[in-house]
């Protein structure tokens, strides 16, 4: 007659290979103490002093000329127009020299209908320019605003024969929600031009460097000069508050009518 097996559990036999696993290191501790060998310890590594982590004094410097913050950019809707400013550097060619105007206004001929962004508005001046665009959507607004930006760079420095970037930050953009909003933004930019250097020229005149001379929403429409012989660098507005909504707001925009500040 066989003898009968014993049937163990899992915890009976875990505790075996404890018992076994202790005796072992009693044994091999044994032996160091033997040989004059110490058991080694387990060290902890040190704090990292210079780089990863959050800490006081780490990222950009602190500027008290801040640019366009740089978080996430609120969603654009198509039927809302967008002012969008361009800030140079303090090192960029002026902008309001003919060279540069001539230059600039190249480019937006260029680029200033594509099937999902329009440049409907623009106004240059010495050290930024002012733009009223429409765009399909928030990501067709980022693309066509850096392109027509990478554009323009590359052509000032192209025709003043200089290396390096151009704009000081980020673009800042603005979006016109209200019929209110887009004619005063049309006035701010198309006047733009009176909050530098333009305060003593006549009520009645515009900005050579803006998009003026293709303006069709003044009362003095018939007084307007006739606009020089270059291609148009903008694109007719298809946003309602664009084309038409902005009338509802305040009427038609004289040419003396000037910018709040």
């Amino acid at each position: 007659m066989s003898p009968t097996r014993t049937v163990r559990t899992p915890t009976e036999i875990l505790r075996d290979i404890k018992i076994r696993i202790d005796y072992c290191h009693i044994q091999v501790d044994r032996k160091r103490a033997s040989r004059g060998e110490r058991r080694p310890v387990q060290l902890e590594l040190p704090a990292p002093k210079t780089h990863g982590g959050k800490r006081k004094g780490a990222g950009r410097p602190k500027t008290d000329h801040a640019g366009a913050l740089h978080c996430a950019r609120p969603l654009l809707a198509s039927r809302f127009p967008i002012h969008v400013t361009l800030k140079a550097r303090e090192d960029a060619p002026r902008f309001r020299r003919k060279r540069s105007c001539d230059v600039l206004r190249h480019v937006m001929a260029a680029g200033c209908d594509k099937e999902t962004f329009r440049l409907c508005h623009f106004s240059i001046q010495p050290g930024h320019v002012h733009l009223i665009c429409e765009a399909r959507d928030t990501v067709s607004l980022s693309r066509g605003v850096q392109g027509l930006a990478i554009r323009m760079a590359r052509a000032l420095n192209r025709e003043w024969d200089r290396r390096g970037p151009v704009w000081a930050d980020r673009y800042h953009a603005r979006h016109l929600k209200t019929p209110t909003q887009t004619r005063s933004a049309i006035v701010y930019v198309l006047g733009n031009f009176r909050h530098h250097g333009g305060e003593k020229t006549s009520p009645m005149c515009i900005d050579e460097a803006s998009s003026a001379y293709w303006f069709t929403g003044y009362r003095e429409e018939d007084d307007l000069p006739k606009p020089p012989d270059i291609p148009r660098p903008v694109a007719d507005a298809r946003t309602w508050l664009l084309s038409a909504g902005w009338i509802r707001a305040g009427g038609l925009i004289s040419m003396a009518e000037r910018p709040r500040s």
